[in-house]
């Protein structure tokens, strides 16, 4: 009987790690999009200083977040964001509109894709 609750503790502490560290990435990509959200707004108003100030401070939060990503997160994933934001940047310095909104576009899809693929669902287990 002792290993049946101490298999059932042990369920409840993956449960509980899992539903953590869904709320952590949750958050980390909610914070993250709000701040492209105002970049994208800043570019399209032909603001591109602005614009790169937000992207900056995007990857500041996504830097300072590092080590709970990576250990979420397959590396190649947390490090593809990390490719689009610094090209993100390059792009605003340049003041490159239609590459900007475009790149924007792209990093926003994966930052989605990465709380997608953590919300539980069938097909995430398969």
């Amino acid at each position: 009987m002792k290993y049946f609750w101490l298999a059932l503790a042990i369920l409840v502490l993956v449960l509980a790690a899992c539903t953590v560290s869904l709320f952590y990435l949750d958050q980390v990509v909610r914070e993250t999009t709000e701040l492209l959200d105002q970049a994208a707004l800043a570019a399209e108003a032909g603001d591109y200083e602005a614009a790169r100030d937000q992207v900056q401070q995007c990857l500041r939060v996504w830097e300072s977040h590092k080590g709970g990503c990576g250990t979420l997160l397959r590396h190649e994933e947390a490090d593809e964001v990390y490719y689009a934001l610094c090209q993100l940047e390059a792009y605003a310095k340049a003041k490159s509109r239609e590459d900007f909104l475009g790149q924007l576009a792209q990093a926003r899809a994966r930052l989605e894709h990465l709380r997608d693929m953590e919300q539980p669902a069938y097909y995430n287990f398969l």
